[in-house]
């Protein structure tokens, strides 16, 4: 039957209703006033149209006639007690339920990979094939970091999912193609952590066209959650690893991803998407791609302009010379503990495999125990019964088809890795020095490079110093360290490319004394790079300068500076000496940056004090000389 706390869902009622209206009803018999409806609303109602057309109500206890003051108080009264009645009954059930389900024994119907005792107490499923398939979607997780790519992982290995059907003759063991669904299920799951949970959904009412409309099984948040119980059985993962799972599930759903969020690593070129926040609202970055082939990255913080009103965005910057530098300090960071990871991913790899190789085993246990169990059907079977001999037949072949086809996957699955043997963890730990290299490589993807980053940074405070084109990074480690970053930020009608102003600017003082030809390699010996990041050739140097306006270096003109060794050449005293002049300031020089060339005027040499002291040090130098001459001469006489 249908309950009588609403007379909105019963057609029986609404058709009483309607031909009481009518006129065409006498009298209503009932067993009992709860009968007709257990809502006062409803049942004020049917007496109310039951005095209009002088209809009479009947029950066990006697006729009344709803129009009689006395006659409609009683109804009145029952109507009222048959409300408070099922309200009692039903605050009843529910403290009842509630009071069990404190103790953890409240189990409707557990999800598939766990079972219910005959103590009433939760345990894993007896088939091993079951609990190593839950375990793998969990394993997978922890490797993807992606419900997704988890689901991609069992679609593409063909691995089949168990769920439980519920017939007529009971429950059924089924093995099916898993969906996203399933797996987001499992992952979402509380009692695969080993926990008992109670009032994880709600029931949500509202009113449309008159009705009351109720519908179940929205979820509530973790923290609305009534009961939770986090050790109640043993569970498939731990209650931490459980919560980690929620939120790296929560960062990586766009549409709940808000403040403290960074959403899922994307195939896109921009490194730190996500990452950022802005110092000056607090809100995260949007990244977007333009140039070629839109893959050049740009960081905006433009929440203010769109929600507010604002005339233009917080910040702006392009990402390209962001993402460089902070994928540097990143491999800072990691270098230390790069090969041991190594070392491990492959002994992880092996460990992956070895798991993928049991689960088909046990698949393949299973397929050939249904085509026995086939076989013995059809064994058993009366051949003249070809109807059912025929149907048995082919679920025989099917089942052997099945157990084939699991066999061959089993036979094609690749070879573990073999383990490393020590001089190659030798050779391994020798290649620290290749790791950016790997960070590059074009065989590291974009997602790769993203999860290390996101590993290790928890987020990136930023802002823009415009007067001095900077952009100015705060790296928040997961660690609790911060790390201050200061990136050039392009000025208008800049490239990235363009290279560096204090690089041009040490072009242009070699350039007094150098030929293109000699700046390069000083350059590359600094350590300095073109604007594209390329090392220095006399033909770049020459580009550079054509692009600045620089005048080269030329041997016939007039030359008004020149270098060390010219001027040591000019005075007639050694190279050292000239340094220790300019050391004791007595020749004015400069250089164009640490370890570069003298650069000095020719002008310099003519002063008076330096002729002096050029005269001081040929004088201390003949008579050392002779000193040294006579200490011989002195000797040989000896």
């Amino acid at each position: 039957g249908v309950s009588g706390a609403s007379g909105s869902e019963r057609s029986g009622f609404k058709k009483l209703v309607a031909e009481v209206s009518l006129n065409k009803v006498g009298i209503v018999f009932g067993l009992e006033v709860s009968r007709f409806a257990r809502n006062n609303r409803d049942w004020y109602h049917l007496i109310d149209l039951c005095a209009l057309f002088d209809t009479l109500i009947a029950d066990q206890d006697g006729i009344y006639h709803p129009g009689a003051p006395n006659d409609r108080m009683v109804l009145g009264l029952k109507g009222t007690m048959s409300e408070v009645e099922i309200n009692l009954i039903k605050q009843r059930m529910l403290e009842g339920a509630k009071n069990k389900a404190k103790r953890g024994e409240l189990i409707y119907r557990l999800p598939v990979g766990l079972i219910k005792t005959e103590d009433n107490k939760i345990e894993k499923d007896p088939d091993k094939r079951v609990r190593k398939t839950i375990e793998q979607v969990f394993s997978k997780f922890r490797e993807c970091q992606s419900v997704r790519q988890t689901f991609l992982w069992f679609i593409e290995e063909e691995f089949s999912f168990p769920g439980t059907n519920y017939g007529k003759f009971g429950k059924e063991r089924v093995w099916k193609r898993p969906a996203y669904g399933t797996i987001y299920d499992v992952l979402k799951n509380p009692f695969y952590a080993g926990a008992y949970v109670y009032g994880r959904r709600e029931t949500r009412t509202r009113l449309d066209s008159d009705q009351i409309k109720k519908s179940s099984g929205h979820m509530k948040e973790m923290k609305d959650w009534e009961i939770i119980i986090d050790d109640n059985h043993k569970g498939y993962i731990s209650w931490d690893e459980y919560l980690k799972n929620q939120k790296i599930m929560n960062e990586n759903n766009a549409r709940t991803s808000g403040w403290g969020t960074r959403g899922k690593p994307l195939k896109g070129r921009g490194l730190i998407a996500g990452l950022l926040r802005c110092k000056r609202c607090g809100r995260k970055l949007t990244v977007s791609y333009g140039g070629k082939n839109s893959k050049v990255p740009r960081y905006s913080c433009t929440k203010a302009r769109l929600y507010h009103g604002e005339k233009q965005d917080c910040l702006s910057f392009g990402g390209m010379r962001l993402d460089e530098a902070v994928g540097k300090e990143v491999l800072k960071v990691v270098e230390p503990l790069a090969v041991d990871a190594s070392i491990k991913a492959i002994e992880e790899l092996n460990k992956g495999i070895e798991e993928e190789k049991k689960l088909i085993e046990l698949e393949l246990q299973s397929a050939e125990y249904e085509a026995e169990r086939a076989y013995r059907q059809y064994n058993k079977v009366d051949p003249e019964n070809r109807l059912v001999s025929a149907r048995l037949e082919n679920k025989w072949n099917r089942c052997l088809e099945r157990t084939e086809e699991v066999r061959k996957r089993l036979s094609e699955k690749i070879k573990p890795i073999s383990p490393l043997r020590a001089e190659e963890k030798k050779e391994l730990l020798n290649l620290s020095s290749d790791l950016p290299k790997l960070w590059n490589s074009s065989s590291t993807t974009n997602e790769m490079r993203k999860r290390i980053a996101r590993t290790v940074i928890k987020e990136i405070m930023c802002d823009v110093d415009e007067n001095n084109s900077l952009i100015l990074l705060d790296i928040h480690w997961e660690g609790g360290n911060h790390t201050c970053l200061e990136v050039r930020k392009n000025r208008t009608g800049e490239h990235r490319n363009c290279t560096e102003k204090s690089v041009v600017q040490i072009v242009k003082d070699l350039s007094l004394i150098l030929s293109d030809k000699a700046i390069a390699p000083i350059l590359n010996r600094l350590k300095l790079k073109t604007g594209a990041g390329n090392n220095w050739t006399r033909d770049r140097v020459r580009s550079l300068r054509n692009q600045h306006g620089i005048k080269p270096f030329s041997k016939v003109e007039k030359k008004e500076f020149i270098t060390l060794q010219d001027a040591a050449e000019k005075l007639g005293v050694c190279a050292q000496s000239v340094r220790s002049l300019i050391g004791r300031q007595v020749i004015n020089a400069r250089q164009a940056v640490s370890c570069a060339p003298w650069i000095i005027r020719k002008e310099e040499l003519e002063k008076e004090d330096v002729k002096v002291a050029v005269s001081r040090i040929k004088n201390g130098s003949n008579r050392r000389n002779q000193y040294s001459r006579c200490s011989k001469q002195l000797f040989i006489f000896q």
